[in-house]
């Protein structure tokens, strides 16, 4: 007689949460969500909707601070404050504290700056995050927070606001966290970077023009000088240096076409900006490039820059004598320097009164300047713009006498000193990288000093965290280039 063998049956897999009850849960969870997210934009108002962005810009920053200052770097340079149009919203949440939260720790902050803040204190913390060998920094670099101490000393010692002088002193402040974070970054390759500000000039470029067919040319009643910031038009100016520069050294023709389509975009937003500035800090940009490359690539300068000069030619011969258009913008730029229309005159005119001011107020006190919170004096009266520029008599166009007007001759000496030594730290690094491409991002480094130089002249590329954030990491990445050895490619 055969056995059976006796078995046992299989037992199924256990299964600790049947599928009714699992579609039931995340049913719940998604109304729960959507309840709470309800609640919250009824009890705090629309802010609510960008809680989710900053918590995700503030786990980013912990938990990978070189992501988060990039994520941060990039957003700032795309957006600008007060936007118009239909960036308006992000614009905001970069830029306006929700409400209840205007001025934490008692300090006027934008939530970009409060991120700035926050990645430099992170990385602060953490000595051996993304420690690599540095070039050594100058001493001088050192005696910047000396040289803003003292001007807030003396502000005070003169009768000055602190919290006024802190408000003016913002770029300072911020750039200077931006130069540490740049700094502490600056070991890894310069590449994340260029591509965050490439991500963030394209975004610029792009809400840029649909503001000038939406906003502009559908006739806003706001001012177009109040459109758009002025900051946005360096931004554009340095991107299109950066795309030629970049150009040069391109070894495959689908790049050299990115490359192109990127200079054209950001041209033609540049154009609609309509600043004068812009167009001058470009045309600065243009020549310091091609004077810098000439050295390593003369029969290509001079084969782009005869028909460049030929075309610019032409374009002024034609456009010289109309005041309105995109096309007519540069030209514009251009004749007013000699031949101001009714709109340039009126703004020279309260610039030159401005600079008079200001240098008067300095003759008063060459050594120390007058220090932060306090105004400059108003020899010659100026028309009141306290209604949108509460810093009006603190923080003139010309920023580079603001540097004298609130330091002192130690405060400019100290400022210029640096821009001195970074400029030549980029000459010195073009020069002995002669026969490779990596001299590429020196040559964009001191291009960009000398653009922020002459737009410090006419505007105000200091006292604007936004502005200053940039200059400081060039700067950064100046005092990063090593005086021998390899140099990263750009």
């Amino acid at each position: 007689m055969t056995s059976v063998p006796i078995g046992f049956p299989a037992t199924p897999p256990r299964r600790w949460v049947s599928g009714a009850t699992a579609e039931f849960a995340l049913f719940g969870l998604l109304v729960g969500s959507i309840g709470f997210s309800a609640l919250t934009v009824l009890l705090f108002g629309p802010w609510a909707l960008v809680i989710p962005l900053y918590a995700g810009l503030v786990g980013l920053i912990v938990v990978a601070p070189e992501k988060g200052a990039l994520v941060v770097f990039a957003l700032a340079v795309a957006f600008e404050p007060a936007a118009l149009d239909i960036s308006k919203p992000l614009s905001a949440a970069l830029y306006q504290m929700p409400p209840g939260m205007t001025k934490p720790f008692g300090l006027t902050m934008t939530p970009v700056e409060m991120l700035t803040a926050m990645i430099a204190i992170s990385l602060l913390v953490k000595p051996q995050l993304y420690a690599s060998s540095k070039p050594r920094l100058p001493a001088l670099i050192y005696a910047l927070p000396a040289v803003i101490v003292l001007g807030f000393l003396y502000g005070a010692r003169k009768g000055g606001a602190l919290n006024t002088g802190y408000e003016e002193a913002r770029g300072l402040l911020f750039g200077m966290c931006a130069f540490y974070i740049a700094r502490r970054l600056a070991g890894r390759p310069a590449q994340p970077w260029l591509k965050a500000f490439f991500a963030g000039t394209v975004v610029l470029a792009i809400v840029v023009i649909l503001r000038y067919y939406t906003v502009t040319r559908a006739g806003s009643a706001v001012p177009v000088e109040f459109q758009y910031a002025h900051e946005d038009a360096v931004f554009l100016a340095i991107g299109c240096v950066l795309a030629g520069v970049k150009l040069m050294r391109s070894k495959t023709n689908g790049s050299r076409v990115w490359l192109l389509l990127y200079g054209l975009l950001l041209f033609a937003a540049l154009f609609a900006t309509g600043r004068r500035a812009g167009t001058l800090v470009l045309v600065v940009g243009v020549l310091v490039a091609a004077w810098l490359t000439f050295r390593h690539r003369p029969r290509l300068v001079i084969a782009i820059g005869l028909p460049v000069l030929v075309v610019s030619t032409a374009y002024l011969g034609a456009y010289w004598n109309k005041q309105y258009g995109t096309l007519a913008q540069p030209a514009r730029a251009i004749r007013s320097q000699f031949d101001p229309n009714a709109r340039d005159e009126s703004s020279d005119t309260y610039r030159t009164t401005e600079a008079f001011d200001v240098v008067q107020t300095i003759r008063g006190n060459r050594l120390f300047g007058v220090g932060f919170g306090v105004p400059f004096a108003q020899y010659q009266p100026l028309p009141s713009l306290t209604s949108f520029w509460p810093l009006q008599s603190y923080t003139p166009h010309e920023n580079v006498l603001w540097l004298w007007l609130k330091g002192g001759i130690l405060g400019i000496s100290v400022a210029l000193g640096i821009w001195v030594l970074a400029f030549k730290r980029c000459l010195i690094a073009i020069r002995q990288r002669a026969g490779s491409d990596t001299w590429l991002l020196p040559v964009v480094l001191a291009s960009v000093l000398t653009m922020y130089l002459s737009y410090a002249g006419v505007d105000q590329s200091l006292t604007v965290s936004r502005a200053s954030s940039l200059l400081a990491v060039a700067l950064a990445l100046a005092f990063s280039l090593p005086a021998a050895g390899r140099l990263e490619n750009a």
